[in-house]
């Protein structure tokens, strides 16, 4: 995100899972086996005046797990 006025943007979302850094605005994710599926997360990034938000979907795919033996 970028502003016209050059004003210094801080960033929120409404993502109850990753880390989001509200000075950069940078989302990361660590995914796990069980957060397959989709998720729709708004990303904010305002000026402290005006806002603009964006609506996304991240897929997460279920990737196969290799077999694990378990002693018993």
């Amino acid at each position: 995100a970028s502003d016209p006025d050059d004003n210094l943007l801080t960033f929120a979302t409404n993502a109850t899972f990753g880390i989001l850094n509200n000075t950069t605005g940078l989302f990361t994710w660590d995914t796990g086996f069980n957060d397959a599926g989709n998720h729709v997360v708004s990303f904010v990034a305002t000026d402290g005046e005006f806002n603009d938000s964006q609506i996304i979907t991240i897929t997460v795919i279920n990737i196969n797990m290799p077999p694990k033996i378990i002693s018993m």
